[in-house]
């Protein structure tokens, strides 16, 4: 918020709103962001359940005991955190994944691509955007989270958004065509 209102005053140094005012409102924005950010969080958790249990139906294969092991691990992650929210700040601090901190495998962040990849395959776009954006939290360093989400946003004609996860896509493997 501080960074926004620093750069109101820079493009526009004669404005009538005082500083405190501009640091209120961008924080009030940034609460807003925060919420909407969270809700879609939580949105995506349920939305990649919901095509887990299609995909348990069609692809069984897929769930071995590593992935249903690794499942598990994130359904236990919060309560994990809340044991120890030290060590986990840390972790992130330090440049680590929340995938790696509760010590999920490939195999799993695989099968929950699947799912959230399902849900756009099937056009449903905000679910799978959702989904995609709840995958980028969990691991930012998976180029095809992020090409996933782009090309959801896309659908939804939220282009600015898009634009965003597919920079961020190029940024992480600038040589997938």
């Amino acid at each position: 918020a501080a960074t926004k209102v620093a750069e109101e005053l820079l493009i526009h140094p004669n404005s009538i709103l005082p500083q405190k005012a501009l640091l209120e409102r961008y924080q009030e924005e940034m609460k807003k962001e925060f919420a909407t950010y969270s809700r879609r969080q939580k949105s995506g958790a349920l939305q990649l359940l919901n095509a887990l249990d299609e995909l348990t139906v069609e692809q069984p294969d897929l769930f071995t005991q590593e992935v249903i092991d690794g499942i598990e691990s994130f359904g236990k992650l919060s309560a994990r955190i809340a044991e120890d929210d030290k060590a986990f700040c840390d972790h992130i601090l330090q440049g680590g994944t929340v995938q790696k901190f509760a010590e999920v495998g490939e195999p799993t962040m695989d099968c929950l691509y699947q799912a959230a990849k399902r849900l756009y395959e099937q056009n449903l776009f905000e679910e799978a955007s959702d989904a995609f954006l709840l995958l980028t939290g969990l691991n930012p360093d998976y180029h095809l989270f992020w090409l996933g989400l782009a090309n959801s946003e896309f659908h939804r004609k939220r282009y600015k958004e898009a634009r965003s996860a597919y920079d961020k896509t190029i940024e992480i493997d600038p040589f997938d065509p």
